[in-house]
């Protein structure tokens, strides 16, 4: 559904402030409304609304619903009544400080990194100001001026909001629904009578459950520092807690107020049978989004509330681990979620049960879009049809016991003794230690000396064709996969990755401006060391069906012309310099040091300087090129997967 509404200009002050009444109303009635997915049983699997952009100069306040089967005037009955709460009672002043807590700390966080801006950002603001006429005032304006004024706004202003946006004019209302349930759909005058019985019911004002309660009950008891290693080349330093626990710290100074962080040991979910995977492979999700210790996920947001920290739990087929980040101020908040996420996980049933729910519908629904047929060929076919990477199924959904993901999640951190913590961003390595000692070094320690299993690779060698028939939409999608075993190395790993940019250069002009029969081509690398050596090479594209076996045709003769020829002069300089300008930014970045540490330590490997790219890049040439489309792309091992549509 949209209400629409005349966009206002942002030229005034007057304007400014009502944009930012508009987005407190959109995060409280967002808050209000992710309430309702935790009550049991609900009538719907999704609900949304909010004040945004619609087109042609128009802004709306949209409301939509996706119902359980069968339960269409139920769900708008529940959904809307949260809407009518809102327009009738307003919000609580609880509700409106927190909105205004978190409003201003990401102002601040902002406020922080004012020099690190990226030039994007000030070219679509300088956009918006040519081609809109929108006033762009300047962070310091906005931030001094929302300091003063965010304070003063009241929780009449977001009742006054409600009122000038929900409203029973200019209303339009769109049903969608599967073709069999055409005759079943309400007309105009029954959703025009839902509305009206909304608006004659009796509701009560909102009650904020909060608490004041702290996140942990009681500090755990300190771990030491019990080893220090440093590497001066890369400015890292290396502690080992006396629990067994390591943790890598790098200094950097590419954010102000930013510290990344990530954790890894072996173990995951390949350890448990098939029988208990479908359990296993959801522990995560349920466990991590079901709260910690004794709060829910609706009294966890409340509590983290005006912080700006994340921090999240995975579980992987050969390990889990820890991932998140945090601003300096709150970086002992995010320690207290590790520790919580590893010593308190939580199981809500209520919550478990309208997963499952929402999970059967999409089973049900999954292969209506005939993309999701293809995708799951594609993935059956290159793990020979493992049961493990199969979609899943209403049996297998029906067979998750929340018993044993519970189980399984504190099976999988039951034992710290091998994780790996790396901490990358700006902080100083001794102010720090005492925390992680604190929080880190009390982490369980169970000495289990676990090692990742591996499961056997089952990509089917030799030339294979899959075609799939979805669908009535005359069009065609086309992946090549090249795959095999491989010697893993760094410079293997560049040759391949200069191969498939080459190839994509080349592909861009015969298939798409040349042949002008086919929509952008894709070329996708990738070497992997574990668990096993192996490579592969992912040619895609869309066409019409016609056309298909012309244009794979145009692919392999552009691969057997790099076998002959291999690459030019300026396609093998376009690639280093390409390649070269995006590592320099890359590296500039608290993503590259996180993933390059963790990636060389899960990987067993030295940490050493960073590798000379100049001296990498010297051994790219035509005839290493050549070599390497002979040894990747050699046909040997290539599935050729096609979707079409269904014969009419």
């Amino acid at each position: 559904m949209a209400i629409k509404h005349t966009a206002g200009k942002l030229t005034t002050t007057t304007d400014y402030l009502n944009t930012v009444k508009r987005s407190l109303f959109n995060q409280v009635l967002g808050a209000r409304i992710g309430e309702l997915s935790q009550k049991p049983n609900p009538p719907f699997l999704g609900v949304n609304a909010g004040i945004g952009n619609l087109m042609g100069g128009l802004d709306q306040f949209s409301f939509s619903v996706t119902a359980k089967p069968g339960k269409l005037a139920e769900a708008f009955a529940a959904g809307w009544s949260e809407v009518e709460q809102v327009k009738r009672f307003g919000f609580t002043q609880s509700e409106l400080d927190r909105a205004k807590a978190a409003y201003m700390a990401s102002l601040e966080k902002a406020a922080k990194e004012k020099n690190k801006t990226v030039s994007e950002s000030y070219v679509k603001e300088y956009q918006t100001l040519f081609l809109e006429g929108a006033a762009s005032p300047g962070f310091d304006w906005e931030y001094n001026f929302l300091k003063k004024e965010l304070p003063g706004i009241s929780l009449d202003d977001l009742k006054a909001v409600a009122n000038e946006y929900i409203t029973d004019t200019n209303r339009d209302i769109f049903i969608v629904a599967p073709d069999k349930e055409k005759n079943n759909l309400p007309d105009s005058a029954t959703v025009t009578g839902w509305f009206k019985t909304v608006a004659a019911a009796s509701l009560a004002e909102y009650k904020d459950n909060v608490t004041d309660q702290p996140l942990l009950k009681k500090i755990p008891a300190p771990g030491k520092v019990t080893a220090q290693k440093n590497y001066p080349a890369l400015g890292i330093q290396q502690l080992t807690l006396s629990n067994g626990v390591k943790v890598w710290l790098k200094p950097t100074t590419y954010k102000n107020d930013v510290i990344q962080f990530l954790s890894f040991a072996p173990g995951g979910i390949n350890k448990y049978s098939n029988e208990d995977f479908p359990s296993a492979s959801s522990a995560n999700g349920i466990i991590s989004g079901s709260g910690l210790a004794d709060f829910s996920p609706v009294q966890l947001s409340k509590i983290l509330n005006g912080k700006s920290v994340s921090v999240g739990a995975f579980i992987s087929g050969r390990s889990q681990g820890i991932g998140g980040a945090s601003i300096v101020k709150d970086f002992e908040t995010a320690l207290q979620l590790i520790y919580l996420r590893f010593t308190a996980p939580r199981k809500d049933t209520v919550l478990f049960e309208n997963a499952l729910a929402q999970s059967r519908e999409q089973v049900q629904t999954r292969y209506n879009d005939p993309g999701n047929v293809f995708k799951d060929t594609v993935t059956a076919v290159l793990s020979g049809y493992n049961y493990r990477t199969s979609p899943a199924t209403l049996a297998r959904l029906d067979s998750i016991s929340l018993e044993k993901a519970y189980e399984v999640y504190r099976d999988r951190f039951a034992d710290a003794s091998q994780a790996n913590f790396v901490f990358v961003g700006n902080f100083n390595t001794d102010s720090i230690k005492p925390l992680l000692e604190q929080y880190l070094g009390a982490l369980p320690s169970l000495n289990r000396k676990e090692k990742a299993v591996k499961l056997p690779v089952l990509v089917p060698k030799g030339q294979l064709v899959k075609t799939v028939t979805k669908g009535t939409d005359n069009k065609a999608s086309v992946l090549l996969v090249y795959n095999g075993d491989c010697v893993y190395s760094t410079e293997n790993k560049m040759q391949l990755q200069a191969l498939s940019e080459i190839l994509q250069y080349r592909l861009l002009t015969s298939l798409r401006e040349n042949a002008g029969e086919v929509y952008t081509p894709s070329v996708n690398a990738n070497m992997s060391k574990e668990p096993d050596q192996r490579f592969g090479v992912n040619v895609s594209f869309g066409c019409a069906p016609e056309h298909v076996e012309h244009l794979v045709g145009l692919v392999q003769q552009d691969i057997a012309n790099l076998q002959q020829q291999g690459a030019s002069a300026d396609e093998v300089q376009k690639f280093k310099a390409g390649f070269q300008k995006q590592y320099e930014l890359q590296s500039e970045s608290n993503e590259f040091w996180l993933q390059f540490i963790s990636g060389k330590i899960e990987g067993k490997e030295e940490l050493k300087e960073l590798p000379n790219i100049e001296k990498q890049l010297s051994r790219i040439n035509g005839a290493s090129i050549k070599a390497a489309s002979k040894n990747y792309l050699s046909g040997k091992n290539v599935i050729r997967f096609v979707a079409l549509p269904e014969k009419k």
